[in-house]
């Protein structure tokens, strides 16, 4: 991949055994930078080096788009998990054309966990951004995961203030699970704190990052 910052392009890279042919090639995405020459999106590169340079085939995102995360990619859809959005961009694996948008805070199931009583509760069709506080959905960046026809990811969380506004990211400790196919959107609490680690520390966002 020539001329492309190398902390910029291999941060969220992936192999990608091609079907049907004994070459690989590499599944990533460029999130905003200063670099423009490759565009803001998912990109996929041949390994061979002849072939390298130029991707093989390109999707662009907006021009601002913060997808700041490991992107995942499963044998039918890659995906673009973008902080600014609201939904979960599906693309074809084959050809990266766009599959479809999933929206992860309309008409979504939520189970929350009561710690005081032990019991968790669950919630359908539930629109996030009608919550009182309001819900924003923060995917963690290092935390997501493709098992098809199901997608996972970390949600940050925290309330209070976040440049000096009043914030509230969540659901709460949570996990998300969305079916590409179903297109429904599941959000499950965890029923425990964050474990206190040797050697690592939790953030304000309520995650783990090494020391």
């Amino acid at each position: 991949m020539d001329g492309i910052r190398r902390a910029d392009a291999l941060q969220h890279t992936h192999p990608w055994q091609t079907s049907g042919r004994r070459s690989c090639c590499v599944v990533w995405t460029r999130s905003t930078s200063w670099y423009t020459r490759i565009p803001c999106g998912t990109h996929a590169n041949s390994s061979r080096w002849a072939q390298a340079r130029e991707p093989l085939w390109s999707w662009k995102a907006k021009p601002n788009g913060k997808a700041q995360v490991t992107q995942c990619w499963d044998e039918k859809y890659c995906y673009w998990l973008d902080e600014t959005l609201t939904e979960l961009v599906v693309l074809n694996t084959k050809d990266v054309s766009e599959a479809k948008r999933i929206s992860w805070t309309n008409n979504v199931n939520v189970t929350s966990y009561d710690a005081k009583t032990g019991k968790f509760t669950h919630r359908s069709s539930v629109s996030l951004g009608n919550e009182s506080p309001t819900v924003k959905v923060f995917p963690a960046w290092h935390a997501n995961l493709s098992i098809y026809p199901h997608f996972y990811f970390q949600c940050f969380s925290f309330q209070g203030k976040r440049r000096g506004k009043p914030t509230n990211i969540g659901p709460h400790n949570s996990i998300a699970r969305i079916n590409v196919e179903t297109e429904v959107v599941e959000y499950l609490e965890l029923p425990f704190p964050v474990p206190d680690v040797d050697g690592e520390t939790a953030s304000a966002m309520g995650t783990l990052y090494p020391k």
